[in-house]
């Protein structure tokens, strides 16, 4: 992880993620009028994210199209982890201000 401080991420806000994913939300809960949860549903290709920190919770329920490899430094512990499109009941949890970034 760098020395910089993270990229603080405010996923209540519209666009939020567009400073470092190539495509906008498809759904979210925003734009249901929904209050201190938030729901996002992103269709996103292979890529690299940097070092980030959610000002909220995020529960993740990635959907994978191929076969696919994450590797994820959180909180200074790396991750590994490899899915199939026949994965079903992957759930990904990060707490707030916890940084994370994509290990390469």
């Amino acid at each position: 992880m760098s020395a910089e401080r993270p990229l603080e991420i405010d996923y209540s806000q519209q666009d939020s993620t567009l400073t470092f994913a190539p495509r906008p939300v498809i759904h979210s809960s925003q734009q249901g009028g929904w209050k201190n949860i938030h729901l996002a549903h992103y269709q996103l290709p292979a890529i690299d994210f940097p070092e980030t920190t959610g000002l909220q919770h995020l529960i993740s329920l990635p959907s994978w199209k191929q076969p696919t490899e994450v590797e994820m430094v959180v909180n200074g512990k790396r991750y590994r982890c490899q899915h199939d499109q026949q994965e079903k009941g992957h759930i990904e949890i990060f707490p707030a201000h916890v940084p994370r970034v994509n290990a390469s």
